[in-house]
């Protein structure tokens, strides 16, 4: 018969078990270093890091994650990671439609006619001959939720606890947007200031960071909280702020801050994503 003190010592055993486990199988999930470096600094974002893209509507938040979750699961060899991606969706936003020009055209296709040297026809054509598995493989690596509540959000990030268990090819966990449910969360009669619930759901994420080390990126409009670029451990590591493109000019601007520096880039969007300006502003 086990007395209360031996349940409790097997409760944390069980537990001790459970995070080195966890810890174990994190070091086996693909790396996002240099996942984008035309907004990132060097060898960034490095794993258990969390950033923000925010932004007007129109500015460019989701086409951004987008191209995040493109470069993520093509294959290495063109130009990806190779990783698995869980997209979460609060806003209907996503659409495989808008992310498969970005998949096809901009990275596999490009980046297998670009590095095929002859002129010759059937080469190019075998170049592109198994551009369909290829996209049918990184289409597979992504895992989609679309929440329509609060309480459907919530049990998703349970689930990703979960599911991170047993899935090490999972480096990047996408929310697009993390406030969506604000309003319908609180009344008059129990307020919450922006910046508390902001703060409230970025710890949330930070819990699945912290065990998991797997990067996370989530997207806010710009309106939704103070806009503050200072840093602190429970938000984001790095607070993109994307600016849409002024009259008759098609460049947008998107400034990083991390670490009380920032990066300046200019961007503008077609059919195939995001087209970054080759000066970079720091």
């Amino acid at each position: 018969m086990f007395d209360g003190s031996d349940q409790s010592k097997s409760k944390v055993d069980t537990e001790c078990g459970i995070k080195l486990l966890t810890r174990i199988l994190s070091k086996k999930r693909p790396t996002l270093v240099n996942l984008s470096p035309e907004i990132f600094p060097i060898d960034s974002p490095k794993p258990g890091e969390i950033f923000e893209i925010s932004g007007d509507s129109g500015s460019g938040k989701t086409t951004n994650l987008m191209e995040l979750i493109a470069r993520t699961v093509i294959p290495l060899e063109f130009g990806g990671k190779g990783a698995s991606v869980i997209v979460i969706d609060t806003n209907s936003n996503f659409h495989v439609s808008l992310l498969l020009p970005v998949i096809i055209e901009k990275h596999v296709i490009y980046n297998r006619t670009s590095s095929c040297q002859s002129t010759d026809t059937e080469v190019l054509v075998d170049a592109t001959s198994n551009v369909s598995a290829i996209v049918l493989d990184a289409m597979k690596k992504i895992v989609f939720f679309k929440c329509y509540s609060s309480t459907e959000y919530e049990l998703t990030l349970l689930y990703c606890s979960n599911y991170l268990l047993t899935n090490t090819n999972v480096s990047l966990i996408v929310v697009d947007s993390i406030a969506t449910f604000y309003w319908s969360d609180f009344s008059e009669q129990q307020l919450i200031r922006m910046d508390t619930y902001l703060r409230r759901r970025v710890q949330e994420l930070r819990k699945l960071t912290d065990e998991f080390k797997v990067v996370i990126a989530y997207t806010r409009p710009m309106e939704f909280g103070s806009n503050s670029t200072a840093m602190s451990y429970q938000q984001a590591n790095y607070k993109i702020q994307l600016k849409p493109a002024k009259a008759n000019d098609e460049w947008r601007e998107a400034r990083n801050y991390y670490s009380n520096q920032q990066i300046s880039r200019r961007f503008s969007i077609n059919d195939f994503g995001i087209k970054w300006m080759s000066s970079i502003h720091q």
